[in-house]
């Protein structure tokens, strides 16, 4: 159930605007927003600011857009109930 919470929320449009702010930031707010569980993987560069103004498009690619602005290539997944974010660059 909260599998498929996640992904309506993914298709939903966005109406609101994201800040200058740090990733981690700009995903609470998402996860307040739409009630879903987010989770970041410590690979992930969560202090990078990011913004977004847009409004209208799809969640899902709203959170692209975001992980466009990573130093590193990003990616997310619906896993154990929760939308997880993780770098899709395996380390050195």
């Amino acid at each position: 159930a909260k599998a498929r919470a996640i992904r309506e929320a993914l298709e939903m449009p966005v109406d609101f605007a994201i800040e200058p702010q740090s990733l981690k930031d700009a995903l609470d707010f998402v996860a307040g927003r739409y009630q879903i569980k987010i989770v970041i993987d410590r690979t992930v560069a969560s202090t990078t600011d990011v913004h977004f103004s847009a409004p209208g498009i799809k969640l899902r690619s709203l959170l692209s857009i975001l992980m466009e602005q990573l130093p590193k290539a990003t990616g997310f997944k619906i896993e154990d109930d929760a939308l997880k974010f993780y770098s899709e660059v395996a380390a050195p």
